[in-house]
């Protein structure tokens, strides 16, 4: 009989599937042909695709209600002009990233069509043209979920990248000229060896690099979920995800391209699979692989080990079956520790050199761990809490709920609150460890976010609304005061490089932006040039020299040389040494904006050293003789390094043979901070 029921439900799902694609078909056919004629008339993808939206509303709404889900229609307008208004947003979103990509407008209508399609079929199926009407106050909140999808997309495809996820970038090509050398938090570079097929420009690999993770934070969406149905009805575990979407933080730098959005994934996942009151078998192996696969992504993954621990004893000590168990327990424990070896060995096997991993987890403990420094601290957390306030409001109230052990659930017994209070450690985290920068946040709240769902269903419907109001208005604050032109000023920036340079050189930056080049000198970060400033040794000298760095970017303000004085730069706690600075003057000029090439000004007459060789054009009143012969004004001579005789009856300036610098004007930075 169950066999049956199971091949009557399948039938019945292949075949609304196999109505829904008939009538999706023929739907999306006259859309396409309203939007390409949009575009062929001169409108922009944007009007074009409303006014195939709006044709695809009064068409669809009863092909698909009544033919391919054959539900009732009423009162489902609303809900259904709702979820394309979302599906509108997401496909135009879509259509400028692929045309950022410098795909066709027509190409790309028809490509995004195939994600919306497939997401709209899930909607329409699970929400609008449900067998049972689902209550209003849900569908609104699945509605403000969908809203923040949205505007994760939005983020992903417009916020300008930030300088950590350039140097992510730039150890996969360290990785692909074998000189990667560290096994921890580099394991990652297997999972994006795709990433240089996208484009020659890290813009465009970063952005598809972008999406990858706004698929983690979609699956950290669901396990939080997940987690948050064991202490709570549907709802507030809705409002546990939407508390997470809307933090600042986790809407700006929770899809950004680094290990934490990896490992945020796998072991919110973890703490999913611990919340289950029995223990299987499955269940565990799966648990302890998650952990392993979030220890190889960044060693910050053993933050959420005592919540994980907390739920699985809660679990051991509500079984009372300790023995098996224990059993399982073991078992999971042994293959976390064997997969994780399993990861990090195949990953150090795959490097042509490893660095020590003692000494790099001795470093990073010492620099990080029980420091006292909560500068950082008490930089980036007020503003946390005071634009996020909706958010802690809600995890307060939750605190509150459980300090009084408020009798909301008479089915949430002693070990579940113990349980749910598991959920509160990563609090704990900013107390030991002092990195806690804004792309941190998003790692540490997602546990939280399940207490902000627990206060949500300790309050009344007033508040409730207040409080979402306000987790909104927090979100939109966000991504309003932080999305600029920034992006496309990153792209165009590096455009030029790889124009003038089409094959990767050597060059000099803080952060190795144009990751796809070998990036020299030391790590310019605020640990990098800490390190550099107690060393006490000036390094430019030896760095241009030997290594010949065809180019300067100035991807932070101590690289603006030609605006820094030497004593300026050598008292400030983070700028070069005075010697440094002066080495990178007397060989790099500005050409544009934030781009330094290799020159020289020279005045009165003397002999001057060419460190970097290369094609130099003489500009200014005078001379230079080098190969036996004088050039002069605009003549272009080829300079090895070395020392040459020159006279000048005027400023005399040796600068590289580059085209003219493009008129567009430049960033005025290329990294706005946080």
């Amino acid at each position: 009989m169950a066999r049956l029921s199971a091949r009557t439900n399948l039938a019945r799902e292949s075949g609304q599937l196999l109505r829904f694609i008939i009538v999706g078909a023929a739907n999306t056919a006259i859309a396409f042909a309203i939007y390409a004629a949009g575009i062929a008339l001169g409108l922009g993808y944007q009007f074009a695709s409303l006014a195939a939206l709006v044709a695809g509303i009064c068409s669809g709404f009863v092909a698909q209600g009544k033919v391919a889900f054959r539900s009732q229609l009423d009162s489902r307008f609303v809900p259904f002009v709702a979820l394309w208004a979302l599906l509108y947003l997401t496909n135009i979103l879509l259509i400028g990233a692929l045309a950022f990509f410098g795909i066709d407008l027509y190409l790309a209508g028809l490509l995004a069509a195939v994600p919306v399609n497939a997401v709209s079929f899930l909607a329409l199926r699970t929400v609008i043209f449900a067998p049972q009407p689902i209550f209003l106050q849900r569908t609104a909140l699945l509605w403000l979920i969908g809203l923040l999808f949205v505007a994760r997309l939005y983020v992903v495809t417009h916020l300008a990248l930030n300088w950590d996820e350039f140097l992510n970038l730039s150890m996969l090509y360290d990785f692909r000229r074998g000189e990667m050398t560290e096994i921890f938090q580099t394991a990652f570079v297997h999972l994006f060896h795709w990433l240089p097929m996208v484009s020659t420009n890290e813009v465009d690999q970063l952005i598809a690099a972008r999406f990858f993770t706004l698929g983690c934070a979609a699956f950290t969406s669901l396990a939080i979920f997940h987690a948050a149905r064991r202490f709570m009805a549907i709802d507030p575990a809705l409002v546990a995800v939407i508390a997470y979407n809307c933090f600042g933080a986790s809407l700006l730098y929770g899809t950004d391209f680094r290990t934490d959005t990896l490992a945020s994934a796998a072991m919110i996942g973890a703490i999913a699979l611990a919340t289950h009151r029995i223990m299987t078998w499955p269940q565990m192996v799966a648990m302890g692989i998650l952990i392993a696969i979030g220890g190889a992504l960044t060693i910050k993954s053993v933050f959420f080990l005592p919540s994980i621990g907390l739920l699985v004893l809660v679990n051991v000590w509500a079984s009372r079956d300790f023995v098996r168990t224990a059993k399982i327990i073991a078992v999971s424990a042994a293959i976390s520790v064997a997969v994780l070896g399993l990861i990090l060995g195949l990953h150090a096997a795959s490097l042509a050199k490893t660095a020590s991993a003692a000494s790099f987890l001795g470093r990073t403990g010492v620099a990080t761990l029980l420091t006292g420094d909560y500068s950082v601290l008490s930089v980036f957390w007020p503003a946390a809490v005071l634009g996020n306030l909706g958010f802690w409001v809600l995890v307060l109230c939750g605190a509150v709920a459980l300090a009084r052990n408020d009798q909301y659930d008479a089915k949430l017994g002693g070990s579940d609150r113990l349980a749910l209070a598991a959920f509160a450690i990563p609090a704990l985290v900013p107390l030991i460890y002092s990195e806690v920068y804004p792309y941190f946040h998003p790692f540490l709240i997602a546990p939280i976010s399940v207490l902000a769902g627990f206060g949500y269903a300790r309050l009344r419907c007033v508040t409730r609304t207040a409080l979402l109001v306000l987790l909104l208005f927090g979100a939109a604050s966000a991504v309003w005061h932080r999305i600029d032109n920034g992006l496309a000023q990153q792209r165009a920036t590096l455009a030029l490089v790889h124009s003038l340079f089409p094959h990767p050189v050597p060059y000099i930056d803080h952060t190795s932006m144009v990751s796809s080049f070998p990036k020299k000198g030391f790590f310019m970060s605020r640990w990098g040039v800490t390190d550099y400033r107690k060393s006490g040794h000036p390094v430019m000298a030896a760095t241009v020299r030997n290594d010949q760095p065809a180019f300067m970017l100035q991807t932070r303000a101590l690289l603006a040389v030609d605006r820094i004085t030497p004593e300026d730069s050598q008292r400030s706690e983070y700028g070069l040494f005075g010697a440094d600075l002066d080495v990178l003057r007397d060989n790099y000029i500005r050409y544009w904006g934030p781009l330094f090439l290799p020159g020289k000004m020279l005045t009165g007459s003397g002999r001057t050293r060419i460190e970097i060789g290369g094609a130099y054009r003489v500009e200014g009143q005078g001379r230079l003789v080098a190969n036996g012969r004088s050039y002069s004004d605009g003549e272009i001579v080829r300079l090895n390094p070395g020392e040459y005789a020159y006279a000048a009856d005027g400023p005399l300036r040796l600068f590289c043979a580059a085209p003219p610098p493009p008129a567009t004007p430049p960033p005025a930075s290329l990294f706005s901070g946080w």
